[in-house]
């Protein structure tokens, strides 16, 4: 099982994609093995940022219903709740 440091963790996803990159392929000119050693982090960094923009798209879509009026109101406000609570 492996264990994380929260702390550690949450530094490490403020960081941008491209920083996170540089900085593994630099560890990898002196030791190959760090590619492989950082993959399932990376991995997981990717995860986070395609998910935050499907939330984001999907608040955005259903705010868009709900200015126009149309039909589905509770619908289109249940996923603007489920977001909101996804965030927290």
């Amino acid at each position: 099982m492996h264990s994380r440091n929260s702390t550690s963790h949450s530094v490490r996803s403020t960081r941008s994609g491209g920083e996170i990159a540089t900085k593994i392929g630099m560890k990898a000119i002196r030791n190959p093995d760090e590619i492989g050693a950082a993959a399932m982090d990376y991995l997981m960094y990717a995860d986070y940022v395609v998910l935050a923009y499907c939330w984001a798209e999907t608040a955005q879509t259903a705010a868009a219903k709900l200015a126009t009026g149309m039909t589905g109101e509770g619908f289109y406000k249940a996923k603007l709740q489920t977001v909101r609570k996804t965030r927290s």
